[in-house]
C-alpha cells in the first residue's frame, strides 16, 4: 500500500500559487488543495498561463476540494476568478480563509494599491474587501470556513502527539449539517464553532458559512492508521495599528472618527470609498504603514503524527531524490504574510504546531522572504530541509531579503525562489511505502 502526495509552487511572480494533491493507491485522489492564487498586474500573463496549465492538468470542471486564502492582499487573490471560472476553470467545494474585520480589509486594500496601482481596478477584489463571503460565493462553493484565533492552549489538532479527535459539532445529525465535510474527510480539533447565515451562490444554491477556531483542522484518512492533516494558524492583527489608520483616514476625509466608524456600517459608503477615495485610503496607509499588520493564515499540510514506523518516506523534488534521515519530514508549512519578525509573535506559531513541526520538510518564507517578517528562530523551530520564497526579480523590494538568504544558507538549507520564470517552479513528489 502506498500514499503519494505531490505539491507545487507555481511561478506566478510576486504573488503565490501553491497546490497539492494527495493520492492513496487503492482509492485514487483523496485531496486536491490550492493555497492562494494571484500576482501583481505586471505578472498577469505568467499568472494566467500557470493557472491555465494547472486547470488543464487537473481537468476543466474538476473539483478543488479545498481552496485556502492566507490573507486579503490582492496579489494573493487576483487569479482566483480565472482558476474557478464557470466555463473554463475548476469548481471548488470548500474555501477557507481567516476571519477579518472591514477595517483590516481596507488596510490590505490600501497596501495593495500602494504597491500596485492597478489593484484598485480589480472589481472582484473590491467586492472581496467589502464582503469576502459574498464575493467568494459568486464562485459557487459549497462551504466557506472563516478561521479565527483559538485558545493558545488548544493549538493545532494532535500537536502533542495525542490521537486526533472529531471536532465538536462534526458528529450528530444536526451538527453534521452545520459542519459537513466532503468525501471521507474528518474535522478534528477543539473549540467552538459559529454558524452564520448562508450566502446565495451563482448556481442558485446557498453556501454555508461557518466560523471555526484555528484549533480545528481537516484530517484525510488513508491506509491502516495513516492520516494527512491540513491545519491552519491565524497570526492576528495589531489593533493599535488599525486605530491609527482609522484616525488618519478620518482626517483625510475631513470627518470625525466616530462618524467614519458609523459610516463604515453602510455598504454604499464602503463601495464609494473603494472607488472614489482610493487616494485617501493609501495616504492613511502610508502614514502608519510601519505599525500595521494584517491578519494572515498559516497552513500546515502533512502527516497527522510524527515518528511513524510503518512507512518508508521518500521525497523527490525538481533537483533530485532526497530520502530523509528523520522519518516523517514530508510535510509543508506555509506562512502567508505572517508577521514573524518579533519572537513574541513567532513563539505562538511554533507552540501552536508543536510536534507537527517534526514532520515539516518544506517551509515557505513569510511575505515573499521579507526581512521585515522573519526571525532566524523560525528556521531553528521548524528545521526544514527546503525553504521557498515566492518573489519577483530582485528589485527595490529586496525579496528575499539578505538576512533571510544568509540565515537559510548558514544553516545548510536550500533556498529556492519562485519567480514568474517557469524554470523557477518548485515541484515535489512524495511517496510513502509500507515496509
Amino acid at each position: 500500500m502506498s500514499i503519494r502526495h505531490r505539491r507545487r509552487q507555481h511561478p506566478v511572480g510576486q504573488g503565490f500559487f501553491h497546490s497539492g494533491d494527495l493520492y492513496e493507491s487503492n482509492v485514487g485522489r483523496q485531496l486536491l488543495y490550492v493555497v492562494d492564487c494571484g500576482s501583481k498586474a505586471k505578472h498577469r500573463l505568467s499568472r494566467e498561463k500557470q493557472i491555465d496549465d494547472f486547470v488543464h492538468g487537473v481537468g476543466a470542471g474538476d473539483v478543488i476540494d479545498l481552496l485556502l486564502v492566507s490573507h486579503v492582499h490582492e496579489d494573493h487573490i487576483s487569479g482566483i476568478e480565472r482558476l474557478l471560472d464557470s466555463t473554463t476553470g475548476l469548481k471548488v467545494d470548500t474555501i477557507m480563509l481567516p476571519l477579518t474585520t472591514l477595517e483590516e480589509r481596507l488596510i490590505a486594500f490600501a497596501r495593495s494599491v500602494d504597491e500596485d496601482g492597478e489593484a484598485s481596478e480589480n472589481a472582484f477584489y473590491r467586492r472581496f474587501v467589502l464582503s469576502p463571503e459574498a464575493a467568494l460565493s459568486e464562485l459557487d462553493p459549497r462551504q466557506i470556513i472563516l478561521v479565527r484565533s483559538g485558545s493558545p492552549d488548544d493549538g493545532a489538532p494532535g500537536r502533542t502527539g495525542e490521537p486526533l479527535s472529531p471536532f465538536p459539532g462534526d458528529e450528530g445529525d444536526r451538527d453534521r449539517e452545520t459542519i459537513k465535510t466532503p468525501r471521507d474527510w474528518k474535522l478534528v480539533g477543539a473549540g467552538e464553532f459559529e454558524r452564520r447565515d448562508g450566502v446565495p451562490t451563482s448556481s442558485g444554491d446557498v453556501a454555508q458559512i461557518v466560523v471555526l477556531p484555528d484549533s480545528a483542522g481537516i484530517a484525510v484518512p488513508g491506509a491502516v492508521d495513516w492520516e494527512w492533516l491540513v491545519a491552519p494558524y491565524v497570526d492576528p492583527k495589531v489593533q493599535s495599528g488599525i486605530t491609527k489608520f482609522e484616525r488618519k483616514l478620518a482626517r483625510c476625509l475631513g470627518t470625525p472618527v466616530a462618524n467614519l466608524r458609523t459610516q463604515l456600517n453602510s455598504v454604499t459608503y464602503v463601495q464609494d470609498l473603494l472607488v472614489k477615495h482610493v487616494a485617501e485610503l493609501t495616504t492613511a496607509y502610508k502614514a502608519v504603514a510601519s505599525d500595521l499588520n494584517v491578519t494572515s493564515m498559516c497552513v500546515y499540510s502533512g502527516p497527522a503524527r510524527s515518528n511513524s514506523t510503518r512507512e518508508h518516506w521518500l521525497i523527490r523534488s525538481d533537483y533530485g531524490w532526497r530520502p530523509y534521515s528523520r522519518p516523517g519530514r514530508i510535510g509543508w508549512l506555509g506562512t502567508g504574510d505572517a508577521a514573524l519578525k518579533e519572537k513574541i509573535r513567532l513563539d505562538p506559531l511554533l507552540h501552536h504546531y508543536g510536534q507537527h513541526l517534526d514532520c515539516v520538510g518544506t517551509l515557505t518564507m513569510p511575505h515573499h522572504g521579507s526581512d521585515a517578517n522573519f526571525h532566524p528562530a523560525l528556521l531553528d523551530g521548524v528545521n526544514p530541509s527546503l525553504c521557498v520564497a515566492a518573489a519577483a526579480k530582485y528589485s527595490n523590494w529586496r525579496h528575499p531579503g539578505t538576512d533571510v538568504v544568509q540565515s537559510v544558507a548558514s544553516r545548510g538549507v536550500i533556498l529556492k525562489v519562485a519567480t514568474d520564470d517557469e524554470r523557477s517552479a518548485v515541484v515535489e513528489w512524495i511517496e510513502t511505502i509500507n515496509i
